[in-house]
């Protein structure tokens, strides 16, 4: 429920109800088919001179998302996708299960808070140039393995090889992230 939720997550959510609320469910499917088993959205009408009935809707962000302008405003093809199969806007944020940004098959979305959100991120952030796994950091000629539970750092281990504290945190991972799926 979100009265449990953390007043920033609890603020983003609600920044993002109101945010997307001009676009009802009613109005996505009068514009756009969606095709749950691909994931992508492709005009009904023209709603412009540059659109043509049947053509997909929308195009790739740089950051890696999908995304659609309808009615003067643009929306993230995942939260559309939600809304037109849901009937309603997701009520946090929408989790890629599978991690692909470009995989909108509503099969591979789920309605999450931001911490579920996070527990499943597969790849190690773009600043984490020493091995480009997760949880691995280096620690003088060995490697060392930390997770983070409940916001509190917990420290896994020092391992030979990368791939050795990365085994460790994965393990850790499954155990403490609830929102994991790898």
């Amino acid at each position: 429920p979100p009265w449990s939720l953390p007043t920033p997550q609890l603020r983003r959510s609600r920044r993002m109800s109101k945010f997307n609320s001009t676009l009802t469910a009613e109005r996505c499917r009068d514009l756009l088919n969606y095709d749950p088993e691909t994931g992508v959205f492709v005009w009904r009408v023209r709603t412009s001179n540059c659109i043509k009935v049947g053509s997909v809707a929308g195009g790739q962000r740089q950051d890696g998302y999908f995304a659609i302008g309808l009615d003067g405003k643009t929306y993230l093809s995942h939260r559309v996708a939600w809304l037109w199969v849901n009937g309603s806007w997701p009520q946090y944020v929408i989790d890629h299960i599978d991690g692909d940004l470009t995989n909108n098959r509503i099969s591979n979305l789920r309605d999450v808070d931001q911490t579920i959100n996070m527990q499943n991120v597969k790849r190690a952030c773009v600043n984490n140039k020493t091995s480009g796994l997760l949880g691995t950091h280096p620690s003088g000629k060995k490697w060392r393995a930390q997770i983070a539970v409940s916001g509190k750092m917990h420290y896994l281990g020092t391992f030979d090889t990368p791939e050795e504290a990365h085994a460790a945190y994965l393990g850790a991972k499954r155990l403490f992230h609830s929102g994991c799926t790898i």
